[in-house]
This record gives structure tokens, C-alpha cells and sequence, in this order.
């Protein structure tokens, strides 16, 4: 949805047996119009800068990312500094407070790990900054109250109040194995959707819906 515009939407839409495109309404979703054939490219998410709407990012299932700066006209393939077709973007944000400043999880299909973990973008994905690589990292949340928080496998959650400089755990009342998915509302409340076992006999047993009013500090279970 754009930042500017609530009417104005777009989406990664497509699948394997015809093409993939980025699709734009101008009415709240009663038309839409294709804006970009990214067929070969496979893009499944895509965000807009709340500063800058006419720059667009989309994620691709082929592993990459990519940013149009023309609303979505043309588009340029964003690379890092060790690019590698075994890299996969698992999840990624722009910066609401700093939107020239983006987040990205990366995993590896490589015995080498190299390159997993969380990379920070000063520059739109220009360069990039790896600035953590403990474990791997399911998805991101950020906001310019709370930080950084990470959704990672074993421990819960973390949270960086420095841009990535240092991580400090943030799982008091997070009790999961795998933090499935992140998001920040407006008044920096931090929502995560959990796995709590993964293993096939208790799958579901466990999953909850988590709320942190303290940037991740500490977490309420609503399940």
C-alpha cells in the first residue's frame, strides 16, 4: 500500500504455469494494471519507500532483490559483495525511520555459511554490511523506537538498539523454536507469529501470536 496514497497498491503476483509480474491498482484494488514482466526474475514480495514511493524493492524466488526507482518501469538487480547463485533473501525491510537504510536475512545453500545471517544497506542496496551471523535469521522487524528485532531458530528473538553494532536476547516470554514471522504497527508494538515444535507429532501444539510493547523486550502470548 503506498505510503502517500492508501487507494494506490501493488502486487507480486503470478505462478509457474503462466508468468510472474508486479501488478498496480490506482483505485483501492477495483482495476489492476500490469507495470513490470518480471518473468524470468520470479518476484514474490514488494515493498515501496515510505519517503520516495515511486522506488519500489521486490524479492524474486530465484534469491535476489531488486529496485525500480521509476514506479516501477524499469528495475535493477541489487547484488552484495559476495554474490553467489546459493544466497537466498529469506526476509528483508526498508527502514521506516531511514529508508536509504535496508535490512536483509540472507541463507545459504552452500555448506559454506559464509554469507548467512543479517545485512544492513546504508546506500538502497548499493553496499552492503554483514552485522550478524550467529545463526541464521527467520524474519526482521524494525522500527525507530524499537530497534532491530530478529526472529532466529533456538533462542527467540534478538534486539539491537544500534543498528546492528550489538544484540542483546529479547525473548522473555517467547517461548518458540522458530519465530515464523515479524511486523511493527505504527505506536512500535513488535507482533511475531511463533512455531513452538516443529517436529511432526506436536507441529501446531505450540504456535502462538506474541505482543511486545518494549521493542522486544519482553513478549505477551495471546495465544
Amino acid at each position: 500500500v503506498s505510503p502517500t496514497d492508501p487507494d494506490t497498491l501493488l502486487v507480486a503476483s503470478g505462478d509457474f504455469s503462466s508468468s510472474f509480474a508486479v501488478l498496480r491498482s490506482r483505485d483501492g484494488g477495483a482495476h489492476w494494471a500490469e507495470i513490470a514482466s518480471l518473468s524470468s526474475l520470479l518476484p514474490d514480495t514488494i515493498d515501496i519507500d515510505p519517503r520516495t514511493p515511486t522506488t519500489l524493492y521486490a524479492r524474486t524466488l530465484r534469491g535476489g532483490l531488486l529496485r525500480s526507482e521509476d514506479d516501477g518501469e524499469t528495475w535493477t538487480t541489487l547484488d552484495w559483495p559476495e554474490s553467489s547463485s546459493f544466497f537466498f533473501v529469506q526476509a528483508w525491510k526498508i527502514d521506516p525511520g531511514s529508508p536509504e537504510t535496508l535490512w536483509l536475512a540472507g541463507q545459504a545453500y552452500q555448506q559454506d555459511r559464509s554469507m548467512e545471517g543479517l545485512w544492513r544497506s546504508d546506500d538502497r542496496g548499493a553496499h552492503w554490511t554483514l552485522v550478524y551471523s550467529d545463526l541464521p535469521v527467520r524474519d526482521i522487524a524494525v522500527d525507530s523506537r524499537a530497534g532491530v528485532v530478529l526472529g532466529v531458530p533456538k533462542v527467540g528473538a534478538l534486539r539491537s538498539g544500534n543498528r546492528g553494532l550489538d544484540w542483546s536476547p529479547a525473548q522473555q516470554g517467547l517461548v518458540a523454536h522458530l519465530v515464523a514471522e515479524m511486523a511493527v504497527a505504527e505506536d512500535g508494538t513488535v507482533w511475531a507469529g511463533t512455531v513452538g515444535d516443529p517436529s511432526p507429532f506436536l507441529y501446531g501444539q505450540y504456535n502462538s501470536l506474541l505482543r511486545s510493547r518494549d521493542g522486544g523486550a519482553t513478549w505477551e502470548d495471546l495465544r
